[in-house]
C-alpha cells in the first residue's frame, strides 16, 4: 500500500495584521473573527468585493482571500473555499506569470480542496498543471519535480487508473536510477511502486521481475531484516497467490512471519497480516490443518488486542470458519459464520461487503450439510441487497446469481438453474467480453447444467469451446484450463467414449502433477476421475490402484471424516464390488455409512447415496430382504428431504 500524506498549511491571520494598514483600510476590521458559524461569517463576504474595488489586488487583499479560504474550509464549505482559492491563483498568475513558485504553492492548496470536495477531474487537471509548472521552474531531476509527479501518480493510484500511474512511476524510477545508488531507499521505493502498478494491471511477469530485482538488492547489501524488504516479499507473495503458485507464496510468507514476529512482535498488525496470508496459502493447497492452526493464533491474539467486537477479530474468525469448512467440519463452520454474521451486522449493517460475504459463506455451510433450501433462501436475501447496492451488472451481484443457480441445481431444478446461468452469461458477455475468466466460469456452469439434464453432447461442445478459449487466454498450466480438461473427460465418459475420456484425464493429471504436486486437492480429484474412467472400460484393477493411492493421501492430509476421503472410499467400494469382492465392499460401505451418519446426519444426500450403495451390495450377496429394507428407509428419507419429484427420490422408487 502506498501511504501518502499531503500537508496543507493555511495562512493564519489575526486582526493585528490589518491594523497595520493605512487608516482608510482600517475599516475592514474583520469582526467575522468572533463568529463560530458559517451563517454569521458569510455576512462579511462583501468585504472582499469592497476592498478590491477600492484598493485593487495587493498583499492585504490576498491575505483577506486566504482568510476566507481557511474559514470556509473549517466550516467544511469546500465550494466557497475553492471559489476564493481560485481567485488567489488567478491573482498570482496575473502578478507573476504562468510559472511562479507562489502560483505552484497555491495550486497545491487548490488541488487539496478539490480532493476534499471529491471533484476528481478538477483535482487531476490541477495536479497536471502543477507538474507542468514544476518542470519549468525546477530541474527535471529535482526532488520538487519528483514530488509533483508522485502526487499525480498517487491520485491515479487511488482512482485505479493504473496505466497512467505506471507511466508516471516509470519516469520517476528512471530519474532516481540515474541519481542514486541501487540500495538508496528512494530508488527501492520507486521499484516497489512500479511493481505494484504492473501487478494491478495483471502484468505479473514484469511485476515479478521488479520485485525480484528489489529483493536481490536488499540481500546483496545484507538488508534482509529491513521492514521494507519484508513488505517487498509480501508483495511478491501476493502475486504468486494471484497466479495460484501457492508453494512459492508460502516460502515468502513464512519468511515474513518469522522476521516480522522478531522485529515487530506478535501483536503488530503487519505480523498478523502475514499470519493471515500464510494461512490462506496453506488453505489454497488443501493443508487445512495448518491453515486452521495459523488462523486460530490470529483469532487468539486479535481477541486479546482488539476484543471480540473489532472487525479485525471478526475477519480472522471468518477465515477460521473457512478452514473448518475445508476440513469438512461444516457444523463448526456454520456455528462460527453465524457468530460472524451477527457481529458484522452490528458493526456495519446489512449493506456492507463483509456482511454480504459472510452471508454467502453461511449459504455455503448450509449447502455443504445438504440444506439446499436454506442455502437458497440466504443467497436470495444476499442477491436482493446486492441489487440495491450495486445493480444487476456488478460482479458481486452476478456471483451470487451463480450461487443461486447452483442451489437450484442441487435441489433438482436443473431447468431453473440453466435459465439463471444463461442470464449470467449474457450479462458477463456484455460487460466483460467472451475472453474474461468469469465469462468462461459461467459458460462452464451451463455445460454442467446440460450434463445434469443428460444432454452430454451439448455439454461436451460447450466444454470444448471453453477449453480452447482458456488455453488461449490463461495457458495450459492454469487451474481453470485443467478444470475444463476434467469436464471434457467426464462428458466423453457419459457418451461412452471411455478411451477419449482417459486421454483427457491423463493429460490433466500430467499437468497437475507438474504445476500443483501430488498432494494438491486438484491433483487428487484428477486421480479420482482417472480411476472412474478406467472403471468404465472394465479395467477395475487399474481403477482400484488409483483409488487406493488417492485414499491413502487423503487419509494422511485430511483424515477419515473429511468428505473428500469419504467420496474416494465410496468409489473404492464400488470397484471392490465390480471385482466381485462384495465382502470387502460391504465392510468398507458400513464404515463409510457410520462416518457419514456421524459427520453429516441421516438426511444428507451423501449419507443417502451410501445407504443406497449398501442396498446394492446386500442384493449382490443375495440378501434381497435386507436390500429391500434399506431401499425403503432411503425412499422415506428422500421423500421427506427432497420431495417426490427429485431425481434421487425417483431412483430410490425404482430400486
Amino acid at each position: 500500500m502506498i501511504n501518502k500524506f499531503i500537508t496543507i498549511i493555511f495562512l493564519s491571520i489575526s486582526c493585528s495584521v490589518f491594523s497595520q494598514t493605512i487608516e482608510e483600510k482600517s475599516r475592514f476590521t474583520f469582526d467575522a473573527l468572533k463568529y463560530n458559524n458559517e451563517a454569521d461569517f458569510s455576512k462579511y463576504e462583501e468585504d472582499i468585493l469592497n476592498y478590491e474595488k477600492i484598493y485593487g489586488i495587493d498583499s492585504n487583499y490576498l491575505k483577506l482571500l486566504n482568510f476566507y479560504v481557511e474559514n470556509y474550509f473549517s466550516f467544511k464549505n469546500f465550494e466557497k473555499s475553492i471559489k476564493y482559492q481560485i481567485e488567489i491563483c488567478d491573482a498570482y498568475q496575473k502578478k507573476y506569470g504562468n510559472y511562479s513558485l507562489k502560483l505552484l504553492e497555491n495550486l497545491s492548496i487548490l488541488s487539496f480542496l478539490y480532493s476534499q470536495n471529491k471533484e476528481l477531474e478538477k483535482e487531476i487537471e490541477t495536479r497536471k498543471k502543477i507538474c507542468e509548472i514544476s518542470k519549468k521552474i525546477y530541474p527535471f531531476n529535482s526532488a520538487e519535480n519528483i514530488n509533483s509527479l508522485e502526487d499525480l501518480s498517487y491520485i491515479y493510484y487511488t482512482t485505479k487508473q493504473y496505466k497512467k500511474c505506471l507511466e508516471i512511476d516509470l519516469i520517476v524510477l528512471s530519474i532516481r536510477e540515474k541519481l542514486f545508488a541501487e540500495n538508496n531507499p528512494e530508488y527501492l521505493l520507486s521499484l516497489t511502486k512500479v511493481a505494484l502498478d504492473y501487478s494491478n494491471l495483471n502484468d505479473y511477469e514484469n511485476a515479478i521481475e521488479c520485485y525480484n530485482k528489489e529483493i536481490a538488492i536488499y540481500r546483496k547489501y545484507n538488508c534482509d531484516n529491513d521492514l521494507d524488504y519484508l513488505n517487498t516479499l509480501s508483495g511478491l507473495a501476493q502475486i504468486y497467490t494471484n497466479l495460484r503458485l501457492y508453494k512459492n507464496a508460502i516460502e515468502l510468507n513464512n519468511e515474513c512471519v518469522e522476521k516480522r514476529k522478531l522485529l515487530l512482535g506478535e501483536t503488530h498488525i503487519h505480523y498478523l497480516s502475514s499470519i493471515n496470508n500464510l494461512a490462506l496459502n496453506y488453505f489454497n493447497i488443501g493443508e487445512y490443518e495448518k491453515a486452521k492452526k495459523l488462523d486460530s493464533i490470529a483469532v487468539f491474539i486479535k481477541e486479546k488486542v482488539f476484543g471480540k467486537n473489532h472487525e479485525d477479530y471478526v475477519f480472522s474468525l471468518a477465515h477460521l470458519a473457512c478452514d473448518y469448512r475445508g476440513l469438512g467440519e461444516y457444523n463448526k463452520a456454520l456455528e462460527i459464520d453465524q457468530e460472524c454474521i451477527v457481529k458484522y451486522e452490528n458493526l456495519f449493517g446489512k449493506e456492507n461487503p463483509k456482511y454480504l460475504l459472510t452471508l454467502g459463506n453461511l449459504a455455503v455451510d448450509y449447502s455443504e450439510i445438504g440444506n439446499f433450501s436454506e442455502a437458497l433462501k440466504l443467497n436470495l436475501e444476499c442477491l436482493k441487497i446486492k441489487e440495491k447496492i450495486f445493480g444487476k451488472e456488478h460482479p458481486d451481484y452476478i456471483s451470487t446469481l451463480n450461487n443461486i443457480a447452483y442451489d437450484y441445481s442441487k435441489l433438482g431444478n436443473f431447468q431453473q438453474s440453466l435459465s439463471i446461468n444463461k442470464d449470467c452469461l449474457d450479462i458477463r458477455k456484455k460487460i466483460l467480453g467472451e475472453l474474461h475468466p468469469d465469462y468462461l466460469i459461467t459458460l462452464n456452469n451451463i455445460a454442467c447444467n446440460y450434463y445434469d439434464l443428460s444432454e452430454y453432447q451439448k455439454a461436451l461442445d460447450i466444454n470444448l469451446e471453453c477449453l480452447k478459449i482458456r488455453e488461449k487466454v490463461l495457458g495450459k498450466k492454469h487451474p481453470d484450463y485443467l478444470s475444463s480438461l476434467n469436464n471434457i473427460a467426464q462428458n466423453y465418459s457419459k457418451i461412452g467414449e471411455f478411451n477419449k475420456a482417459i486421454e483427457f484425464s491423463l493429460e490433466c493429471l500430467k499437468i497437475s502433477e507438474i504445476t500443483q504436486g501430488k498432494e494438491h486437492p486438484d491433483y487428487l480429484r484428477n486421480i479420482e476421475n482417472l480411476a472412474s474412467n478406467y472403471g468404465n472400460i472394465g479395467n477395475y484393477q487399474k481403477a482400484l490402484q488409483f483409488d487406493l493411492e488417492c485414499l491413502n493421501t487423503r487419509e494422511k492430509y485430511v483424515g477419515k471424516e473429511h468428505p473428500d476421503y469419504l467420496k474416494v472410499l465410496n468409489n473404492t467400494i464400488l470397484v471392490y464390488s465390480k471385482l466381485g469382492n462384495n465382502q470387502k465392499a460391504l465392510e468398507l460401505n458400513l464404515e463409510c455409512l457410520k462416518i457419514r451418519e456421524k459427520v453429516l446426519g441421516i438426511e444428507h444426500p451423501d449419507y443417502l447415496i451410501t445407504l443406497n450403495n449398501l442396498s446394492s451390495i446386500y442384493s449382490e450377496l443375495g440378501n434381497n430382504q435386507k436390500a429391500l429394507e434399506i431401499n425403503l428407509e432411503c425412499l422415506k428419507i428422500r421423500e421427506k428431504v427432497l420431495g417426490t419429484e427429485h431425481p434421487d427420490y425417483l431412483t430410490s422408487l425404482g430400486n
